[in-house]
């Protein structure tokens, strides 16, 4: 049987030329088999075996310018019913595999799950009827507290009060009466019970009582005058009324 050659018959069928070389040798392989005698392939379809049989007369009787072109015919016959051939397995019978449609899986991009967020606290609240409340103030705190000292705040009509009555026991010191001037300092210690002019008027006061004779009670008012004023403008004044007095 002539050679036909493979790019031929693959351009005539439409099959790769590699796979027609590959199913050109194995047809001819059967074909060896079957003139030889050889039992026949119960792979092959009934058809092909059918078409094997009737090229046999005139593949022997038939001039030597066609048996090249019937040969080379019958390889692709055989070839193209080896390519249309499903395979076969073990037991003879095709093998028929369902097809695997793998499973679609849709991604999003860039979807991310949001993290987890804690809920906001709410800022604590107070209860402002709850809280205790201030004592409402008494009469006592509404008086006015004593203070005898030079911090006392005073009002101008006060301070005028105290100067005009301490005034006149100045004067009646001055006109040789020391009994009127110390009987009105006395008076005007109990009138302003919370004076700012305390230390004017118990220098007038020692001042008087010295000159009256009382001089233990004089030199004890001023002990006590030094005591609590040292600095004063009036000390000079008190040490000549009770010279036993040290500064």
């Amino acid at each position: 049987m002539g050679e036909e050659p493979a790019p031929s018959i693959a351009a005539a069928i439409g099959v790769p030329v590699g796979t027609v070389a590959s199913r050109l040798r194995r047809g001819r392989a059967e074909l060896k088999k079957r003139l030889r005698g050889e039992p026949e392939q119960p792979a092959l379809p009934a058809v092909i075996w059918a078409f094997l049989r009737r090229p046999r007369a005139w593949l022997t009787a038939a001039p030597a310018p066609s048996a090249p072109l019937g040969g080379a015919m019958l390889a692709a016959a055989v070839a193209f019913a080896v390519v249309a051939q499903p395979p076969a397995n073990a037991s003879g019978t095709l093998a028929v595999r369902p097809a695997t449609i793998a499973p679609s899986v849709t991604v999003t991009a860039g979807a991310r799950t949001p993290p987890a967020t804690e809920p906001a606290t709410a800022p604590p609240t107070v209860d402002f009827q709850s809280l205790p409340k201030a004592p409402p103030p008494t009469s006592a705190s509404l008086r006015p507290q004593p203070n005898d000292g030079p911090n006392r705040v005073a009002s101008v009509g006060d301070l005028e009060k105290e100067a005009t009555d301490l005034q006149g026991a100045h004067a009646r010191l001055a006109a040789g009466d020391p009994a009127g001037a110390l009987a009105l300092v006395e008076n005007w210690t109990v009138r302003h019970a919370h004076a700012v002019l305390t230390e004017d008027a118990a220098a007038v006061e020692i001042t008087a009582t010295a000159q009256v004779g009382r001089k233990e009670r004089a030199c004890a008012l001023a002990t006590a005058f030094r005591d609590r004023w040292p600095q004063s403008m009036h000390t000079a004044r008190i040490l000549r009324a009770c010279p036993t007095v040290t500064p």
